[in-house]
């Protein structure tokens, strides 16, 4: 009897791509937040597209995520620190639907973060025929806050490095906070003699992606910033917006 293979390859779309407008099964939003001491914000809705002609079956997964230094993140596993309904749907062609997640735990004393898998699963192949299936996972975070709190941004250090002839901007941000902080939500202005730049919140968006700082945590963060050939070496203040608390 011939043996017949069916491969199957994952494609993880995680917080560095720009979203998934471009692929046949969209995910929305990419980022969720929650307030874990107000009845009313904790829970959140992830939106599910399939633009596709197949059936597409879909889990959620949930795991707990600590991010290092250089933005590597360790995870694991916590199936019961959410409510997700329905945890799985086979999705028909192109149909919609919506994941209800709820904050499952008691109020923590500082902000926790969560990657919520939206996995596309492999199908059986039809017998005797072989191929190869492309499977997409999606990365949600969601960041799960104290019922008070004080967010933070700390530069600890700031400078300018080369590489490949490029010269960057390469920030050490600490939180000192209790509550999660996102560059993305910050300015920063960046000094050097008689020079200076300040990047909005948008732009640094654009360039690092939400730049999430969890409590307590430090973050490196390296940037593409176009600056004077004869600036060696930058200082930067960092300016929350001033709706953060």
């Amino acid at each position: 009897m011939c043996a017949f293979l069916t491969r199957v390859f994952f494609v993880s779309m995680s917080l560095a791509f720009a979203g998934p407008s471009a692929h046949a099964l969209g995910v929305t939003p990419l980022v969720v937040e929650i307030n874990s001491g107000d009845p009313s914000q904790r829970t959140a809705q992830i939106l599910v597209n399939n633009d596709s002609d197949r059936d597409v079956p879909i889990e959620v997964v949930v795991s707990r995520a600590e991010i290092a230094e250089d933005g590597s993140r360790q995870v694991t596993p916590a199936p019961n620190d959410f409510l997700i309904f329905p945890p799985s749907r086979m999705l028909r062609p192109h149909s919609k639907q919506v994941f209800r997640v709820q904050w499952a735990g008691t109020p923590v004393a500082r902000s926790q973060t969560y990657i919520l898998a939206v996995n596309q699963l492999p199908v059986a192949m039809p017998e005797k025929k072989s191929g190869f299936q492309i499977v997409f996972n999606f990365d949600v975070v969601a960041n799960v806050a104290p019922p008070s709190g004080k967010k933070a941004l700390d530069v600890l250090s700031s400078g300018v490095v080369s590489e490949d002839g490029k010269k960057y901007v390469s920030l050490l941000l600490s939180n000192p906070g209790t509550v999660h902080s996102k560059l993305s939500e910050a300015s920063l202005t960046l000094k050097s003699g008689s020079w200076a730049k300040t990047l909005s919140p948008g732009e640094l968006e654009y360039a690092v992606g939400i730049g999430l700082v969890q409590p307590g945590k430090k973050r490196r963060f390296k940037l593409a910033v176009p600056m004077p050939a004869d600036v060696k070496n930058v200082g930067a203040e960092v300016e929350l917006g001033k709706a953060m608390r």
